[in-house]
């Protein structure tokens, strides 16, 4: 009997067991596999969730850059680009992104006025319905060579007719090499400002002051401060005024309605200097309210009380409407008061555009 020659049995167990390998193997999975596996919206990544835009001089602009990423399998289109403050600005380079595909969205900050540590967010809406918003905090130091303290420039409400100033004081970080040549502003008419001087005044004080108007309306002028030594030549900083009558009152009023029934509002009416006077009448424009009028605690004291007459009612909070009110004040013979009338429930207000402020606000 002849016996099998052995090279050729194993060689065809060897091929049996190739065989048998390759079928146990998984298959490669190839980019046409791959991009079926993922969901088919759109899908929305930032490159990073917080952007340095490093050290900066007043009033120098800031820039950083936000790449956005499509990770998903349908198109991307970035609907706005909103920043948590008017000093920022963003731009996409596209507002629409394909599958796979990038897009710039280039923030930059305007630095006039602010110094010290910077942070703000940039929210980037987009069709993403898993992540509609996406945000980045945008953090960065801002450097002074003219510190001008306080910050804020505001004269507050000025009584027609009247004055008011405030004291500031402006100073260099580096007295030996930048040098303050001069402090201006622009509006001679209703401003001026002056060096103040003195034993116990401060280095760098000066004062600036409304000058009044009759007008009653809001004043505003730019404070320039001049200097040498420096790259930059001047600063300007806002300095606010608002001429209003001797009447005090709130200008804004939001009634809201809970557990089913609108809250009643008091508009209380006082004279800033104290002297009497009198409110003659009390007109809603479009009948909303019901208006009722008392004297308050003292002769330069009254009270408007305010209720919505259709408690079921579904208003929309975005409208305005005004209510007149007629008074003795010379100055201000008739008062005007914007109000909205806020249904429950807020939530559906809550929208881009939307400002509802709390109930506690006048």
């Amino acid at each position: 009997m002849n016996r099998p020659d052995i090279r050729f049995v194993a060689g065809w167990m060897l091929i049996a067991l190739l065989v048998a390998c390759n079928a146990d193997a998984p298959s490669e999975e190839t980019p046409a596999d791959k991009q079926s596996t993922l969901p088919t919206r759109p899908i929305i990544a930032l490159d990073r969730a917080e952007y340095n835009f490093g050290t900066v001089k007043q009033g120098q602009t800031a820039e950083v850059v936000i790449k956005v990423t499509n990770r998903g399998t349908m198109a991307l289109h970035i609907s706005a680009v909103e920043a948590s403050c008017g000093c920022t600005a963003a731009a996409p380079s596209s507002r629409d992104i394909a599958p796979g595909k990038s897009a710039d969205v280039r923030v930059s900050v305007d630095t006039t006025g602010r110094a010290g540590a910077f942070s703000k967010t940039i929210t980037i809406n987009s069709n993403d319905p898993d992540k509609p918003s996406a945000t980045a905090a945008i953090n960065g130091t801002i450097v002074q060579d003219i510190v001008i303290e306080p910050r804020l420039l505001h004269m507050g409400d000025v009584v027609r007719g009247q004055t008011a100033s405030k004291d500031i004081t402006i100073t260099s970080t580096d007295p030996a090499k930048v040098q303050i040549t001069s402090v201006t502003v622009s509006d001679t008419a209703h401003f001026r400002v002056d060096p103040v001087t003195g034993p116990d005044v401060p280095a760098g004080s000066w004062r600036v002051t409304f000058n009044g108007a009759m007008d009653m309306q809001p004043f505003q002028t730019l404070l320039k401060v001049a200097f040498t030594g420096s790259d930059a030549t001047s600063i300007e900083q806002k300095v606010y005024a608002t001429v209003v009558s001797d009447l005090k009152y709130p200008s804004r009023m939001f009634l809201r309605r809970v557990a089913g029934k609108y809250v009643e509002r008091e508009i209380r009416f006082t004279s800033r200097s104290g002297k009497p006077f009198r409110l003659i009448s009390v007109d809603d424009e479009e009948k909303n309210l019901d208006l009722q009028v008392k004297k308050g605690k003292t002769p330069s004291e009254w009270v408007v009380i305010a209720n919505v007459k259709d408690h079921a009612k579904d208003y929309d909070a975005m409208a305005e409407y005004a209510i007149s009110v007629k008074t003795t004040d010379k100055d201000e013979p008739v008062a005007k008061i914007i109000y909205s009338i806020v249904p429950e429930p807020v939530a559906k207000y809550d929208r881009p555009g939307a400002r509802i402020p709390p109930l506690s606000q006048p």
